[in-house]
């Protein structure tokens, strides 16, 4: 037996109360905003001028490595960074570890060796197989007859 004091029945129109949502009056006034276009984050690629190895120690002293690339020559002092952690400092130069390249010196300007020398190419893995393709086969003739004088040059004429 359920008594109450009160019906609590609503009748059926007022049951269900409508919802109907009232707009917002805006709190001030909008200032709006113009959206920048994303730009892709710029990242300058940094090649080494060359390695020095058994002179400094890595300044992280859980590392303690000795091997280092690099990475600038500022008046004197260079800036190098660790092999193996990535720690950068700034240490003495070295008179004679910094191979120049000749200012004339011939430089590939686009594809897998871009911005390095002959004697650059030469050096890297696989650089012989593509100086050697390049004599022959390669499309612009300026860039062959760059590399046949640079491999007659090196084998001495042969």
């Amino acid at each position: 037996m359920t008594s109450l004091l009160f019906d609590t029945s609503l009748p059926p129109e007022e049951q269900r109360p409508s919802k109907k949502k009232r707009a917002r009056a805006p709190a001030g006034p909008r200032h709006e905003v113009e959206e920048l276009p994303k730009k892709p984050p710029i990242f300058k690629d940094i090649s080494p001028l060359g390695r020095i190895d058994d002179t400094y120690a890595c300044a992280d002293d859980a590392c303690a490595a000795l091997a280092h690339d690099i990475l600038e020559d500022i008046g004197g002092r260079w800036v190098v960074e660790c092999c193996f952690c990535g720690t950068k400092q700034e240490v003495p130069a070295v008179a004679g570890v910094i191979k120049e390249p000749e200012p004339d010196a011939f430089r590939f300007r686009d594809g897998r060796y871009a911005g390095q020398t002959l004697d650059e190419a030469a050096a890297s893995p696989r650089g012989g197989d593509y100086l050697a393709w390049a004599a022959e086969s390669h499309p612009r003739p300026a860039v062959r007859e760059a590399v046949k004088t640079w491999l007659a040059n090196r084998s001495g004429g042969l």
